[in-house]
């Protein structure tokens, strides 16, 4: 299999070059993502790493992640459908 890894610090600045083409400012991620301008600002000239949550928030609002498109992939990929959390109302039945 074959891997795709990006080089350190690459993949802010290719983010906030797709960010400035539909317009988004640093100031309109920061608060989508829950951080600071400046951290925003950092990330996107490669020079610190945002967290899992805030990198996934981010892919969210450039489009470029949803959480159904990887259940789709997974199912495609495995056979198999994605977990989902009991139904608490399904106990009572």
């Amino acid at each position: 299999m074959q891997s795709s890894t990006i080089e350190k610090g690459k993949i802010g600045k290719k983010l906030s070059i797709l960010a400035k083409s539909m317009g988004l400012t640093q100031k309109e991620i920061a608060e989508n993502c829950q951080v600071s301008r400046m951290s925003i600002h950092r990330f996107f000239k490669g020079e610190t790493e945002l967290k899992a949550k805030e990198l996934i928030k981010l892919l969210e609002l450039l489009t470029l992640f949803s959480e159904k498109e990887m259940d789709e992939k997974i199912r495609i990929k495995t056979g198999m459908l994605t977990l989902k959390p009991p139904d608490p109302m399904s106990s009572f039945m």
